[in-house]
């Protein structure tokens, strides 16, 4: 398993280093887009409620338009998640979608204070955006990594934008709300195009991924609204925004390589609680079922001769030993929904031989 490596790499010269792999544009990002703007307008909306109401709007109109912008947003998960690339759908990953799409079905605006559930709408989403902040490099040691990439950058311009729309027809009443969605608009678009293939490239290439995220012409007529932009303004640019997500695209040749392998079978699987031991000379990954435990102990000998350990969860290093010959305990905190991590075990690190290892992974409750 450890001798199987691939990264998608830039054929421009100016980029040295291997690219992570990240969810492309077109429908899928767009699809985010789309949801996004849905749950920034009901977030402001539950936000303003009052101030809507006390302007004429009864509440029942308010209360319909926040479950439309939820049930759009919905349907527009579902259809993102549809046609999201099978590399990325862990079961982890799945089930936190499962969690987020369960929440906004049941979500019911009229059960809500409106700060709370502005407050809930702002948390479904910065959820969503974490299941898209995940790149695949299998050169690097963590082929999974949570970092944020093209599409979770487009889920908080498109968000931001999304309130900030509401919010710019009762500026008068709160300019502290509009002013912080445009923030969290330009930081977003600022962060998507540092890392994009279509972005500038006088930018810090070191952190490119291959993605596209909009050219900065694209973006400029976003960029320009200020503090002064009418609500008629970001009408009519929604389109706009709508259009570059789903346009946006790889230069030709940005990328190269193929597709990543399917994640190799693990060479054994042992229950927590239970000794890998007297382990050799050759690379091995070791799958443990954990269950429902969510801390556990790892524990690991590696006597004089160095080895290295990566224990994964949910696609993601959660420990890595480095390369020691140590004995040693730590406690790991889990967090998501798989039932069994691997420990991927690099022997001779520091290029020896007739090494041996061992480690235990225990379980609170369960049983040897």
């Amino acid at each position: 398993m450890a001798t199987r490596r691939y990264a998608r790499t830039l054929t421009l010269l100016i980029i040295l280093a291997p690219l992570a792999l990240a969810v492309h544009a077109g429908p899928v990002q767009s699809r985010v887009c789309r949801a996004a703007l849905g749950l920034g307008q009901a977030s402001a909306r539950m936000a303003y409620l009052e101030v809507f109401f006390q302007g004429g709007t009864p509440y029942q109109t308010q209360l319909a338009a926040v479950a439309g912008n939820v049930a759009n947003a919905a349907a527009e998960i579902r259809a993102a998640e549809a046609e999201m690339p099978a590399v990325y759908q862990t079961t982890g990953r799945r089930e936190a979608v499962r969690m987020i799409l369960a929440d906004l079905d049941r979500f019911d605006p009229g059960q809500y204070r409106p700060e709370h559930g502005q407050n809930r709408l702002w948390n479904i989403a910065q959820r969503y955006r974490q299941t898209l902040s995940v790149t695949i490099n299998t050169a690097r040691v963590d082929t999974r990594r949570s970092e944020g990439t093209c599409s979770s950058y487009m889920l908080n311009a498109c968000f931001h934008y999304g309130y900030a729309t509401i919010a710019s027809a009762v500026r008068a009443q709160d300019p502290g709300g509009y002013s912080w969605a445009l923030g969290g608009m330009r930081q977003a678009i600022d962060a998507g195009l540092s890392i994009a293939m279509d972005g500038p490239q006088q930018w810090d290439n070191r952190y490119k991924q291959c993605c596209a995220f909009g050219t900065e012409a694209a973006w400029a007529p976003i960029r320009r609204i200020n503090n002064t932009t009418p609500y008629s303004t970001f009408a009519n640019l929604e389109g706009h925004l709508r259009q570059l997500a789903f346009e946006a695209e790889l230069p030709p040749g940005a990328c190269s390589g193929g597709p990543p392998p399917d994640d190799d079978p693990p060479d054994r699987t042992v229950p927590c609680n239970e000794v890998a031991e007297q382990g050799g000379d050759q690379p091995e990954r070791v799958t443990v079922r954990v269950g429902s435990a969510r801390s556990v102990t790892f524990w690991y000998e590696t006597w004089t001769k160095k080895d290295r350990m990566l224990v994964r969860y949910n696609g993601l290093v959660v420990h890595d030993t480095g390369c020691v010959g140590e004995k040693r305990t730590v406690r790991l905190d889990l967090s998501g929904f798989d039932d069994e991590l691997s420990v991927e075990v690099i022997p001779n690190c520091a290029g020896e031989s007739d090494t041996k290892w061992e480690f235990r992974v225990d379980c609170p409750g369960m049983g040897h």
